[in-house]
């Protein structure tokens, strides 16, 4: 894992054979009235505005799409969930402006 100085993940790596230990707990039941995260992640898809907000914070930082791409391992920035773009936004702001 590596953390910031505020001891944040940044970003965490798992290894493939590396075999996790089981994580039993009481299993949490969806009521009618939340909605279905799993219906959400099947197809994410970022607004408009969420878009625009990447793009000026890239353009600020001089961050390449290129580079959020690489390091967050997406094929398409549009297709993101939203846990992962609320990600990629607090790395950036906490990214200084490009001189």
């Amino acid at each position: 894992s590596v953390t910031n100085d505020r001891e944040e993940v940044i970003f965490d790596w798992k290894l493939k054979d590396r075999k996790e230990p089981d994580k039993k707990g009481p299993a949490r039941k969806t009521s009618a009235k939340e909605p279905d995260k799993a219906a959400d992640k099947k197809n994410p898809s970022l607004t408009r505005d969420q878009m625009d907000g990447l793009a000026s914070e890239l353009k600020r930082t001089g961050v390449t799409m290129e580079t959020v791409q690489e390091r967050y391992h997406i094929d398409d920035p549009k297709q993101m969930s939203e846990e992962l773009y609320n990600k990629v936004m607090r790395a950036l702001s906490r990214t200084k402006s490009a001189a």
